[in-house]
């Protein structure tokens, strides 16, 4: 478990795209087909003191693969 990195943009949306149609309706409370660029980018930009947002990975040899994501927002 780490904090997300910009780098991982592509790793989060590839995440995200596996997850089921009702896993999608969700996490995101509505009926989204697929995930936009900027919606990624507010994930993956964080300044992580108002917004923090983690990624659990596995080591892979091309590089650490995403299995879970998770954030929370400074209110």
């Amino acid at each position: 478990v780490r904090p997300v990195h910009p780098t991982d943009e592509a790793k989060v949306r590839d995440l995200y795209y596996a997850l089921s149609h009702e896993s999608m309706y969700k996490r995101f409370m509505g009926g989204m087909r697929w995930v936009s660029h900027r919606q990624l980018q507010k994930f993956v930009y964080v300044d992580h003191r108002n917004v923090v947002c983690i990624v659990a990975t596995i080591p892979e040899p091309a590089g650490d693969e995403v299995i879970a994501t998770c954030g929370y927002y400074l209110n």
